[in-house]
């Protein structure tokens, strides 16, 4: 996932949460702007964040697996020298 589909997801999660807040409280779902850009803004924070966690999670993930690939050509080899 990119980081402009992240962002953009998460905030528009926020706005639609922000409209249901509104619409509970029989409100005008698209009443207070403010409102909504400030649920968009954390929400899109968030998701930028997420984005970070990802990428660093796939990352360490992938160094693990080149070790237990290594490791396994490895025990292969050995395997195959007895």
């Amino acid at each position: 996932m990119t980081m402009f589909t992240s962002v953009l997801g998460w905030a528009s999660f926020g706005v639609a949460a922000r409209g249901l807040a509104n619409a509970l409280e029989r409100k005008n779902p698209l009443q207070g702007a403010g409102g909504h850009a400030a649920a968009a803004l954390i929400f899109g924070s968030f998701g930028y964040y997420i984005f970070g966690v990802q990428q660093r999670q796939e990352a360490e993930l992938e160094k693990v697996l080149a070790k237990v690939r290594e490791n396994k050509r490895a025990q292969l080899a050995q395997e195959a020298a007895e």
